[in-house]
Protein backbone atom coordinates (compact mmCIF):
# COMPACT_ATOMS: atom_id res chain seq x y z
CA UNK A 1 0.00 0.00 0.00
CA UNK A 2 1.35 3.45 -1.16
CA UNK A 3 0.98 6.30 1.20
CA UNK A 4 1.38 9.88 1.06
CA UNK A 5 4.05 11.93 1.78
CA UNK A 6 3.90 14.05 4.66
CA UNK A 7 3.92 18.05 3.66
CA UNK A 8 6.62 19.57 5.63
CA UNK A 9 5.65 23.40 7.12
CA UNK A 10 6.54 26.18 5.21
CA UNK A 11 6.17 29.65 5.23
CA UNK A 12 2.57 31.58 3.97
CA UNK A 13 1.43 35.26 3.34
CA UNK A 14 0.01 37.29 6.57
CA UNK A 15 -3.31 38.27 6.99
CA UNK A 16 -2.83 41.74 6.01
CA UNK A 17 -0.35 40.61 2.73
CA UNK A 18 -3.40 41.08 0.25
CA UNK A 19 -6.02 43.90 1.35
CA UNK A 20 -9.35 43.07 0.21
CA UNK A 21 -12.02 46.07 -0.37
CA UNK A 22 -13.35 46.47 3.28
CA UNK A 23 -16.95 47.11 1.58
CA UNK A 24 -17.03 43.44 1.39
CA UNK A 25 -18.68 41.87 -1.76
CA UNK A 26 -20.99 43.87 -3.94
CA UNK A 27 -24.08 42.78 -5.04
CA UNK A 28 -25.11 43.23 -8.18
CA UNK A 29 -28.53 42.00 -9.12
CA UNK A 30 -30.09 43.28 -12.83
CA UNK A 31 -26.78 45.41 -13.13
CA UNK A 32 -27.77 47.49 -10.56
CA UNK A 33 -25.75 47.21 -7.09
CA UNK A 34 -28.26 46.13 -4.20
CA UNK A 35 -25.95 45.66 -1.02
CA UNK A 36 -22.80 44.25 0.47
CA UNK A 37 -21.69 40.92 1.77
CA UNK A 38 -19.61 40.48 4.62
CA UNK A 39 -18.57 37.74 6.99
CA UNK A 40 -21.09 36.46 9.17
CA UNK A 41 -23.96 38.46 7.65
CA UNK A 42 -27.44 37.64 5.79
CA UNK A 43 -27.87 37.64 2.12
CA UNK A 44 -29.71 40.98 0.93
CA UNK A 45 -33.30 39.86 -0.13
CA UNK A 46 -32.05 35.97 -1.08
CA UNK A 47 -34.20 34.46 -3.35
CA UNK A 48 -33.38 30.92 -3.94
CA UNK A 49 -34.12 31.62 -8.01
CA UNK A 50 -32.12 35.11 -7.48
CA UNK A 51 -29.81 35.74 -10.31
CA UNK A 52 -26.65 37.34 -8.86
CA UNK A 53 -22.67 38.59 -9.21
CA UNK A 54 -20.49 39.37 -6.66
CA UNK A 55 -17.44 41.55 -7.11
CA UNK A 56 -14.51 42.79 -5.03
CA UNK A 57 -11.14 43.85 -5.42
CA UNK A 58 -8.13 42.40 -3.88
CA UNK A 59 -4.72 44.30 -3.20
CA UNK A 60 -1.79 42.47 -3.27
CA UNK A 61 0.96 45.36 -2.08
CA UNK A 62 3.74 43.45 -1.31
CA UNK A 63 6.36 40.88 -3.57
CA UNK A 64 5.02 37.55 -2.92
CA UNK A 65 8.47 35.65 -3.82
CA UNK A 66 10.51 38.29 -1.44
CA UNK A 67 8.46 37.55 1.39
CA UNK A 68 8.38 33.69 0.70
CA UNK A 69 12.11 33.34 -0.40
CA UNK A 70 10.75 31.57 -3.68
CA UNK A 71 13.04 31.59 -6.16
CA UNK A 72 12.61 30.55 -10.00
CA UNK A 73 9.01 32.19 -9.18
CA UNK A 74 7.88 32.99 -12.72
CA UNK A 75 3.97 31.60 -13.55
CA UNK A 76 4.05 30.00 -10.20
CA UNK A 77 1.31 31.56 -8.26
CA UNK A 78 -2.77 31.43 -9.42
CA UNK A 79 -5.71 33.77 -7.57
CA UNK A 80 -8.75 30.93 -6.55
CA UNK A 81 -12.26 31.78 -5.30
CA UNK A 82 -14.00 28.86 -4.50
CA UNK A 83 -17.73 28.75 -3.26
CA UNK A 84 -19.31 26.09 -0.98
CA UNK A 85 -23.01 25.78 0.17
CA UNK A 86 -25.22 23.49 2.24
CA UNK A 87 -22.87 23.07 4.68
CA UNK A 88 -20.01 21.60 2.15
CA UNK A 89 -21.99 19.65 0.42
CA UNK A 90 -21.55 21.58 -3.08
CA UNK A 91 -18.42 22.97 -4.09
CA UNK A 92 -17.57 25.25 -6.80
CA UNK A 93 -14.43 27.14 -8.63
CA UNK A 94 -15.67 30.27 -9.47
CA UNK A 95 -12.61 32.35 -9.98
CA UNK A 96 -9.15 31.90 -10.99
CA UNK A 97 -6.74 34.38 -12.30
CA UNK A 98 -3.05 34.11 -12.76
CA UNK A 99 -1.04 36.53 -10.04
CA UNK A 100 2.86 37.98 -10.30
CA UNK A 101 4.81 36.47 -7.70
CA UNK A 102 7.01 39.62 -8.12
CA UNK A 103 5.65 43.03 -7.38
CA UNK A 104 2.44 44.63 -6.88
CA UNK A 105 -0.96 43.40 -8.57
CA UNK A 106 -4.75 44.29 -8.68
CA UNK A 107 -6.99 41.70 -8.93
CA UNK A 108 -10.92 42.06 -9.42
CA UNK A 109 -13.01 39.27 -8.74
CA UNK A 110 -16.29 38.63 -10.36
CA UNK A 111 -18.27 35.57 -9.24
CA UNK A 112 -21.83 34.39 -10.91
CA UNK A 113 -22.50 31.66 -8.50
CA UNK A 114 -25.64 29.23 -9.43
CA UNK A 115 -28.33 29.90 -6.93
CA UNK A 116 -29.79 26.54 -7.69
CA UNK A 117 -26.45 25.09 -6.01
CA UNK A 118 -26.92 26.82 -2.74
CA UNK A 119 -28.85 26.24 0.31
CA UNK A 120 -28.55 27.67 4.05
CA UNK A 121 -25.28 29.41 3.74
CA UNK A 122 -22.71 30.59 1.20
CA UNK A 123 -18.89 29.85 2.21
CA UNK A 124 -16.47 32.04 -0.30
CA UNK A 125 -12.40 30.71 -0.27
CA UNK A 126 -10.37 33.65 -1.62
CA UNK A 127 -6.59 32.50 -1.81
CA UNK A 128 -3.35 32.55 -3.50
CA UNK A 129 -1.70 28.84 -4.47
CA UNK A 130 0.92 27.60 -5.78
CA UNK A 131 0.29 26.36 -9.57
CA UNK A 132 3.67 24.44 -10.51
CA UNK A 133 6.29 22.52 -8.01
CA UNK A 134 9.34 24.48 -7.59
CA UNK A 135 12.69 24.28 -5.98
CA UNK A 136 13.72 26.79 -4.40
CA UNK A 137 16.78 27.01 -2.24
CA UNK A 138 15.19 28.25 1.40
CA UNK A 139 14.32 24.41 3.42
CA UNK A 140 10.84 27.02 4.32
CA UNK A 141 9.53 28.09 1.44
CA UNK A 142 6.72 26.50 -0.57
CA UNK A 143 7.35 23.78 -2.88
CA UNK A 144 4.44 22.01 -3.90
CA UNK A 145 1.85 22.65 -6.05
CA UNK A 146 -1.29 23.52 -4.59
CA UNK A 147 0.84 24.70 -1.19
CA UNK A 148 -1.64 27.54 0.00
CA UNK A 149 0.03 30.32 0.32
CA UNK A 150 -2.39 33.07 1.62
CA UNK A 151 -6.83 32.08 2.39
CA UNK A 152 -9.63 34.10 3.96
CA UNK A 153 -12.85 32.29 4.35
CA UNK A 154 -15.89 34.14 4.92
CA UNK A 155 -19.42 33.12 5.29
CA UNK A 156 -23.05 33.89 4.77
CA UNK A 157 -26.06 33.27 5.17
CA UNK A 158 -28.83 32.60 2.95
CA UNK A 159 -32.53 33.74 4.59
CA UNK A 160 -36.03 33.75 3.20
CA UNK A 161 -37.05 33.70 0.04
CA UNK A 162 -38.12 31.03 -1.95
CA UNK A 163 -37.65 27.79 -0.24
CA UNK A 164 -35.86 25.27 -2.51
CA UNK A 165 -37.12 21.73 -2.01
CA UNK A 166 -35.24 18.68 -2.96
CA UNK A 167 -37.98 17.40 -6.10
CA UNK A 168 -37.53 14.08 -7.80
CA UNK A 169 -38.92 12.84 -10.81
CA UNK A 170 -40.08 9.18 -10.59
CA UNK A 171 -42.94 6.29 -11.82
CA UNK A 172 -45.19 6.24 -9.39
CA UNK A 173 -46.67 3.20 -10.12
CA UNK A 174 -43.25 1.78 -9.26
CA UNK A 175 -41.62 3.93 -6.67
CA UNK A 176 -45.10 3.99 -4.87
CA UNK A 177 -46.69 0.44 -5.52
CA UNK A 178 -49.37 -0.27 -3.44
CA UNK A 179 -50.41 3.39 -2.29
CA UNK A 180 -52.90 4.32 -4.70
CA UNK A 181 -51.50 7.12 -5.75
CA UNK A 182 -50.05 6.10 -9.41
CA UNK A 183 -52.11 8.90 -11.25
CA UNK A 184 -51.37 11.63 -8.76
CA UNK A 185 -49.18 14.76 -10.17
CA UNK A 186 -47.16 14.72 -7.47
CA UNK A 187 -46.39 13.70 -3.30
CA UNK A 188 -44.56 15.27 -0.24
CA UNK A 189 -42.97 13.46 2.11
CA UNK A 190 -42.47 14.79 5.41
CA UNK A 191 -39.77 14.13 7.68
CA UNK A 192 -40.76 13.86 11.62
CA UNK A 193 -38.41 15.56 13.28
CA UNK A 194 -39.14 19.25 13.85
CA UNK A 195 -36.01 20.91 14.46
CA UNK A 196 -34.82 19.87 10.66
CA UNK A 197 -34.17 22.78 8.03
CA UNK A 198 -37.44 22.71 5.78
CA UNK A 199 -35.32 21.75 2.39
CA UNK A 200 -34.42 18.65 4.39
CA UNK A 201 -36.94 18.18 5.85
CA UNK A 202 -39.42 17.75 2.65
CA UNK A 203 -39.21 15.78 -0.26
CA UNK A 204 -41.00 16.44 -3.50
CA UNK A 205 -41.81 13.72 -5.81
CA UNK A 206 -43.69 14.69 -9.52
CA UNK A 207 -44.79 12.02 -11.30
CA UNK A 208 -42.58 11.20 -14.23
CA UNK A 209 -45.88 8.79 -15.36
CA UNK A 210 -47.74 12.26 -16.02
CA UNK A 211 -45.80 13.98 -18.56
CA UNK A 212 -47.79 16.28 -19.77
CA UNK A 213 -47.56 17.76 -15.92
CA UNK A 214 -43.79 17.40 -15.97
CA UNK A 215 -43.99 19.39 -19.72
CA UNK A 216 -46.06 22.56 -17.86
CA UNK A 217 -44.46 22.32 -14.34
CA UNK A 218 -41.08 22.75 -16.40
CA UNK A 219 -42.22 26.71 -17.07
CA UNK A 220 -41.39 28.81 -14.45
CA UNK A 221 -44.68 30.67 -13.35
CA UNK A 222 -46.75 28.43 -15.30
CA UNK A 223 -50.14 26.96 -13.53
CA UNK A 224 -48.63 23.43 -12.80
CA UNK A 225 -45.91 24.91 -10.63
CA UNK A 226 -48.32 27.09 -8.76
CA UNK A 227 -50.33 23.88 -7.97
CA UNK A 228 -47.44 21.81 -6.68
CA UNK A 229 -46.24 24.46 -4.48
CA UNK A 230 -49.89 25.17 -3.26
CA UNK A 231 -50.41 21.54 -3.01
CA UNK A 232 -46.57 21.42 -0.82
CA UNK A 233 -47.84 24.13 1.72
CA UNK A 234 -51.76 22.59 2.24
CA UNK A 235 -50.26 18.94 2.68
CA UNK A 236 -47.26 20.07 4.76
CA UNK A 237 -49.90 22.36 7.11
CA UNK A 238 -53.06 19.64 7.25
CA UNK A 239 -50.17 17.04 8.38
CA UNK A 240 -48.63 19.01 11.27
CA UNK A 241 -52.17 19.69 12.27
CA UNK A 242 -53.24 16.62 12.37
CA UNK A 243 -50.68 14.97 14.05
CA UNK A 244 -49.99 17.99 16.27
CA UNK A 245 -46.49 17.56 16.93
CA UNK A 246 -44.80 20.21 14.37
CA UNK A 247 -47.06 22.90 16.11
CA UNK A 248 -46.56 22.30 19.59
CA UNK A 249 -42.71 22.29 19.71
CA UNK A 250 -40.33 25.44 19.94
CA UNK A 251 -39.92 26.89 16.65
CA UNK A 252 -36.41 26.91 16.56
CA UNK A 253 -33.89 28.28 13.76
CA UNK A 254 -36.16 30.49 11.20
CA UNK A 255 -35.38 28.38 8.80
CA UNK A 256 -36.32 24.65 10.65
CA UNK A 257 -39.79 22.71 9.90
CA UNK A 258 -40.97 23.85 12.98
CA UNK A 259 -40.63 27.50 12.89
CA UNK A 260 -41.49 27.57 8.97
CA UNK A 261 -45.00 25.48 9.52
CA UNK A 262 -46.12 27.94 12.57
CA UNK A 263 -45.38 30.88 10.80
CA UNK A 264 -47.77 29.87 7.52
CA UNK A 265 -50.23 28.85 10.46
CA UNK A 266 -49.76 32.19 12.36
CA UNK A 267 -50.74 34.58 9.09
CA UNK A 268 -53.87 32.18 8.02
CA UNK A 269 -55.06 31.65 10.95
CA UNK A 270 -53.83 35.09 13.55
CA UNK A 271 -56.25 34.87 16.33
CA UNK A 272 -56.41 30.83 16.78
CA UNK A 273 -54.04 29.17 19.12
CA UNK A 274 -52.21 26.07 17.99
CA UNK A 275 -54.03 23.93 20.00
CA UNK A 276 -57.29 24.56 18.71
CA UNK A 277 -55.94 24.27 14.69
CA UNK A 278 -56.66 20.67 15.13
CA UNK A 279 -60.57 21.17 14.90
CA UNK A 280 -60.75 22.93 11.62
CA UNK A 281 -60.21 20.50 9.38
CA UNK A 282 -62.77 18.48 11.22
CA UNK A 283 -65.46 20.47 12.11
CA UNK A 284 -65.63 22.70 9.07
CA UNK A 285 -62.96 21.32 6.87
CA UNK A 286 -64.12 23.53 3.41
CA UNK A 287 -63.84 26.49 5.47
CA UNK A 288 -60.27 25.52 6.12
CA UNK A 289 -59.26 24.89 2.74
CA UNK A 290 -60.69 28.03 1.81
CA UNK A 291 -58.57 30.00 4.48
CA UNK A 292 -55.51 28.54 3.20
CA UNK A 293 -56.76 28.83 -0.40
CA UNK A 294 -57.24 32.65 0.32
CA UNK A 295 -53.84 33.13 1.73
CA UNK A 296 -51.99 31.60 -0.85
CA UNK A 297 -53.77 33.72 -3.33
CA UNK A 298 -53.04 36.80 -1.80
CA UNK A 299 -49.02 35.27 -1.27
CA UNK A 300 -49.24 35.25 -5.26
CA UNK A 301 -47.40 31.92 -6.16
CA UNK A 302 -47.33 30.15 -2.40
CA UNK A 303 -44.03 28.56 -1.65
CA UNK A 304 -42.32 31.81 -3.31
CA UNK A 305 -43.31 34.21 -1.10
CA UNK A 306 -45.01 31.83 2.06
CA UNK A 307 -41.49 30.96 3.51
CA UNK A 308 -40.32 34.63 3.44
CA UNK A 309 -42.65 36.17 5.52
Amino acid sequence: MSRSRPVLPYRVLPDEFVLASPDGWNVVVDGKSVGQLQDGTAFPAWDAKLSFTLEREFRIERDIADELQIDNSENCCEFVVTASSGGGITRDTLFTQPVSATGCSCVEVMLTPASARLARDLVLTSGIYLTRDISPEDPLAPKIAGSRLWEMTERVRLEGGAARLPMYEVPFSQFFPGDAVAQADFHVEIVGDPDLEIETALTVYVNSERPEFIAELNRQGSAAEQRLWNGVIRRVLTSAILTDEILTVSPGEGSSLAATVQRWARYIWPTTPFDRLGDLPLSEYSKYEAQIESWLHSMGTGADKGGSK
